[in-house]
């Protein structure tokens, strides 16, 4: 027997049909890559990304085609992440340190055929748009710019194609476990190798990621990723908080301690992400420019360990939490998260403080074994090691 509610496919298109109808006014805050400040909001974005959607159609990128940007953490980048996915593309988020070779081998493997880049990277499509095989269009991220239009063959500008958009396009339905997003992990030997994530996944990700006891982001909150949208997603960072309704704040290229010292307190910033050599950067801005980052809460970590002394300094002088996490490409990438459990309430502050060097546990649907050179698991016994 088969229960009788309503069934729907999980798919990322209703994260940003959700947040455009009950979040619309809600500000998305982006810094360009020029510089200046860009002020949009929830339903501004998710109208984009329906004129994106429908713009791709008239270009004649086929349903399913992988899409490549090149871009930094910014509202277009955003906009892109739900108008391509939702349209049944796949975002190819591409990380612009790889090498040359592999960028040409990225683009190429995965078919590739349109590339988004900001302005910084127009250099990279100016000297390898021949070695790019299945390329049809480059996209420049922002208005017409006859410079550039120079330095790329038949560039076409992101903002004139999303006037061709028609704003009433209808999101598809289709299979839930369609792909909807891609990244390559240079995290291994040879080339790099692509993570191909389903809508399904990013669903399932965004809605165990912000559970209380993990990222736990509300519509109260005012969100920085500073970890790059190129890098995992962004740690599935634009889905919560579409999800959650949450204000977002996009850091653009400048990821410099004092320029996020200023974001945080001109836009009352709540929680952060991003790897410890940022929180190493912040902490000396703070310092030379007095700043208290009263509104900063709490920071998630990732991509290493925390020095011990960072955590401290954090907690005792700016009030802020620094919480570990741990993952990888291959899982979303949330794997672990480190959240004292009821039975610490009663330790001292050191002994929870210990406790948070770790990189915590695994949430729901995520399961962790230890095994050794053979692939035998062995025990979670907190002393073997694998």
């Amino acid at each position: 027997m088969l229960g009788k509610m309503m069934n729907k496919p999980l798919l990322i298109s209703s994260l940003i049909e959700h947040a455009g109808r009950y979040h619309g006014k809600t500000e998305v805050v982006s810094v360009e890559t020029s510089g200046g400040m860009t002020r949009s909001n929830w339903g501004e974005v998710a109208q984009n990304a329906l004129r994106l959607a429908s713009a791709l159609d008239k270009l004649g990128v086929s349903h399913g085609a992988r899409c490549a940007t090149i871009a930094w953490n910014n509202v277009r980048h955003l906009e892109i992440y739900f108008g391509v996915a939702g349209s049944g593309r796949v975002t190819h988020t591409i990380n612009p340190r790889l090498f040359p070779e592999q960028l040409i081998y990225v683009m190429n493997h995965a078919a590739d055929e349109i590339l988004l880049l900001d302005r910084t990277f127009l250099p990279v499509a100016e000297k390898l748009r021949e070695h790019l095989k299945t390329i049809k269009h480059v996209i420049l991220l922002g208005p017409r710019d006859e410079e550039a239009a120079a330095m790329v063959d038949g560039l076409l500008f992101y903002d004139e194609l999303l006037e061709t958009g028609d704003p009433a396009y209808q999101w598809p339905e289709f299979d839930e476990n369609s792909a909807a997003s891609l990244c390559y992990t240079s995290g291994t030997t040879g080339n790099p190798k692509g993570v191909l994530y389903s809508h399904r996944s990013t669903m399932i990700h965004s809605l165990a990621g912000n559970q209380p006891d993990l990222m736990c982001i509300s519509a109260r909150d005012t969100v920085l990723p500073v970890v790059p949208m190129f890098h995992v997603g962004a740690w599935g960072v634009p889905f919560i908080t579409a999800l959650s309704g949450a204000k977002l704040v996009l850091p653009g290229p400048g990821l410099d301690g004092a320029s996020l010292v200023k974001l945080i307190d001109g836009e009352q910033v709540s929680i952060a992400l991003g790897v410890p050599t940022i929180w190493l950067g912040l902490l000396g801005a703070l310092e030379a420019t007095g700043s208290k980052a009263a509104s900063l809460k709490r920071t998630v970590v990732g991509g290493s360990a925390l020095p011990p002394s960072m955590i401290a300094e954090f907690r005792d002088k700016y009030g802020t939490d620094l919480i570990h996490a741990w993952g990888m490409t291959e899982t979303s990438p949330l794997g672990s998260m480190n959240q004292l459990l009821q039975k610490h309430n009663a330790l001292s502050a050191a002994e929870q403080a210990q406790i948070r060097l770790g990189q915590g546990r695994a949430p729901w649907g995520v399961e962790l074994r230890l095994v050794d050179e053979a692939g035998a698991i062995l025990p979670e016994d907190g002393k073997t090691q694998g």
